[in-house]
């Protein structure tokens, strides 16, 4: 095994005593207007504009990061709760792809090796890529598991009990008001500056490495694909690299756009064939990495471009 590579058994990385809601950011409940009709960059699916109220959560201030997937993952290898076929995971109990390892372009990813996942030291802070919706709604549970949590998905993870302690992903709606710092008007995490961005995007630093590719103009983020969670300021609610980095899967499932009319806690709807991703990433330019822009992909996907990642999130619970 290559002296570069560390990996640490789960007994010593995660206490079961540890708090539960190390680096969450507590988001207080309230209503705002989610969606857009903006003329100039809005899609389709981002009609209509409507009112939509939220109870109170939790959500990671940070991107979840290539450390955290190997040290849970870890775990669940241990439990034989997944398989590894070459270098894709599996769940044992109905072979959904949870993720790949290996990079294929040049970024920071997690590695598989000697039935261990592994990572480079210096991209444990880097965010997970190449993980499918099923990946993250898996490492939901299994790190609830592991931290003594009730798990929040039900072992075909059809079913998301928002009642219990457990981590989960964030509904759309969750995301779009934590992005928007409770709402606010915002194009971006950093506000409604098109001109000069504050995040990991498609930059000039980028644009050396994709010629063909659209980039911000006169912007050098110093990262031509991923960079470290935490890299750059926060929103003004203290989370990071919300648009940016890399897309965040969501709870719901695609829609063609919203009804308009106001909703409580919305989830979406109970089937569908693509998964909701937000906050745009490393690989793209203005209009998606907007706050309200909609990206979807088969819940077995893991992105082509390495800009498939998560944010976990925790429900308020009395």
């Amino acid at each position: 095994m290559s002296s570069i590579f560390r990996f640490v058994f789960m007994a010593v990385v995660i206490s079961a005593c540890a708090n539960v809601n190390d680096g969450f950011i507590p988001i207080n409940g309230g209503s705002f207007i989610m969606g857009s009709n903006d003329r100039q960059y809005a899609d389709s699916d981002e009609y209509y504009p409507h009112p939509v109220t939220l109870d109170s959560f939790y959500i990671d201030k940070y991107e979840t990061t290539i450390k955290s997937v190997a040290d849970v993952y870890n775990y669940a290898l241990q439990k034989k709760y997944l398989y590894v076929k070459g270098n894709v995971a599996y769940l044992e109990s109905n072979d959904k792809l949870l993720l790949k390892a290996g990079g294929g372009i040049q970024v920071k990813s997690l590695q598989y090796e000697n039935g261990k996942f592994l990572y480079n030291e210096d991209a444990a802070n880097y965010p997970v890529i190449h993980i499918s919706w099923f990946g993250a709604a898996a490492y939901c549970n299994f790190l609830s598991e592991m931290k003594g949590l009730e798990k929040c998905y039900d072992e075909f993870f059809s079913e998301c009990d928002f009642s219990k302690n457990g981590y989960r992903l964030p509904t759309e709606a969750e995301w779009e008001y934590a992005g928007t710092s409770g709402g606010k008007p915002y194009l971006f995490s950093w506000g409604n500056d098109t001109k000069k961005p504050k995040e990991n995007v498609a930059d000039l630093t980028f644009k050396k490495e994709f010629k063909q590719f659209l980039s911000w103009d006169n912007y050098k983020d110093g990262y031509v694909y991923t960079s470290p969670v935490g890299s750059f300021s926060p929103n003004e609610l203290g989370l990071y690299d919300m648009s940016g980095n890399v897309y965040e899967w969501c709870w719901n499932w695609s829609t063609n756009g919203y009804e308009e009319k106001a909703v409580t806690n919305p989830r979406g709807p109970d089937t569908g064939t693509h998964k909701a991703a937000r906050g745009g990433s490393w690989y793209d330019t203005i209009n998606l990495n907007r706050l309200t822009n909609r990206s979807w992909a088969t819940p077995e996907a893991t992105g082509s471009v390495a800009d498939r990642g998560l944010r976990i999130a925790r429900s308020k619970v009395k």
